[in-house]
C-alpha cells in the first residue's frame, strides 16, 4: 500500500499553495483579522472549491458560495454580501462570467465595506443608499483570470494557480473517496483510476463513484483488471482517451492536420469552452496537438501516435 499523502481539512495536493494559505490563515486568526482576499486559478475540476472550503474550515468561519454566470445581477451579489458575518469567507466560482457592473460592485465592497441597500419587497437595489458589511474574505475562482476587471484583480492580494495533480496525489484521492463510499480496491486499481483522471481530482472522484454504481457486489475488492474493463465499457482506452478525443484527432487528420477551434467545436457537436476544458488540455499535455493563432494542428508526435493506433 502506498504511503498516504497528508491532507489539509480533507484537501490533498497543491502543497506550496496550501502551506501559504495555512500560514496566512493562522496569522489572521492569531491577530483576529480577516484573511486577505484570494484568487484561485486553474482548470475546471482541479479543486478550487474544495480548497476554498478548507480555508474556511481552518479559520472556523462561515462559508458563502455563489456560482457566477452572465445572467447574475448586481442584486444577487449584494444579497450574498449583505448576509456575511465578520471574518466569513465568500467564495465566488467562475468569477470571470460575472458581468462587469457586478465586478465593479465587488471592488467597491472591498474598498468601502458596504453594498447597495436592497428593497426586499420589490427585490431591487435602492439608488444612493448603502448597507454596511463587516470585514470578510473574498475567494475568487476562475479558469480564465485574464477576463477579470483589472481594478478587481489588483485588489486581490493572494493569487495562486492550481496545477494538475500527480498520479500519487490522485491515487490518494481515489483511496479517500473509496473509504467514504465503503469500497475496497487494490493499489493497482487505484493507480489505474488515477491515470484515467488525467490530472483532475474531480474526475478521479467521479470515476470511483460511478464504478461503485456499476458493481454487482460492493463487498468485492476492486482489481486493476476490473477497472480496465469498466473504463473500456464507458469509452476510455488504455491511453486514457475518450471517444471525443479520438474524434477530435480524426477531424484534424481528415482536414490536413489543421483546423480552427470554432470549426472543431462544430464538428464535435459542442461548444468552444467544452473542447478547451475537456479535450485539448490532455492532448496538448501529451504533445499530440499544437495550438497557435491559426488554430489547432497535429504535431509530428501526434501524427505518429495516430498512425500507431490506427486512428484515421
Amino acid at each position: 500500500m502506498p504511503r498516504p499523502i497528508p491532507s489539509w481539512h480533507g484537501f490533498v495536493g497543491q502543497r506550496e499553495i496550501v502551506a501559504s494559505l495555512a500560514e496566512h490563515a493562522r496569522g489572521a486568526v492569531q491577530k483576529a483579522e480577516t484573511l486577505p482576499h484570494v484568487l484561485l486559478g486553474g482548470q475546471s475540476g482541479v479543486g478550487k472549491t474544495h480548497l476554498a472550503k478548507a480555508v474556511a474550515a481552518d479559520m472556523q468561519t462561515g462559508f458563502h458560495e455563489f456560482c457566477c454566470s452572465r445572467q447574475a445581477k448586481k442584486i444577487d451579489v449584494a444579497e450574498k454580501l449583505a448576509g456575511v458575518k465578520k471574518g466569513d469567507v465568500v467564495f465566488l466560482d467562475e468569477i470571470h462570467a460575472l458581468p462587469a457592473d457586478s465586478q465593479e460592485m465587488l471592488y467597491v465592497a472591498i474598498d468601502s465595506q458596504r453594498v447597495p441597500k436592497i428593497d426586499p419587497e420589490k427585490r431591487r437595489l435602492v439608488p444612493s443608499l448603502w448597507t454596511n458589511v463587516p470585514a470578510f474574505t473574498l475567494i475568487l475562482a476562475t479558469d480564465q483570470p485574464g477576463r477579470l476587471l483589472k481594478a478587481l484583480r489588483q485588489r486581490i492580494v493572494l493569487r495562486y494557480m492550481l496545477a494538475d495533480y500527480t498520479i500519487p496525489e490522485l491515487r490518494q484521492i481515489v483511496f479517500n473517496t473509496a473509504a467514504e463510499i465503503n469500497i475496497l480496491l487494490t493499489p493497482q486499481a487505484a493507480t489505474r483510476l488515477a491515470e484515467a483522471a488525467r490530472g483532475i481530482p474531480r474526475m478521479a472522484r467521479n470515476w470511483m463513484k460511478s464504478y461503485r454504481v456499476s458493481m454487482p457486489e460492493v463487498s468485492v475488492e476492486i482489481t486493476r483488471g476490473m477497472v480496465d474493463r469498466y473504463l473500456m465499457s464507458i469509452g476510455i482506452d488504455d491511453e486514457n482517451l475518450t471517444r471525443s478525443d479520438i474524434r477530435y484527432l480524426q477531424h484534424l487528420l481528415k482536414r490536413g492536420g489543421r483546423l480552427s477551434l470554432a470549426n472543431l467545436a462544430v464538428l464535435l457537436g459542442t461548444d468552444v469552452r467544452q473542447v478547451q476544458a475537456e479535450i485539448e488540455g490532455y492532448l496538448h499535455q501529451r504533445g499530440w496537438i499544437g495550438i497557435d493563432s491559426r488554430g489547432r494542428f497535429l504535431t509530428p508526435e501526434g501524427l505518429k501516435f495516430c498512425a500507431e493506433r490506427g486512428i484515421a
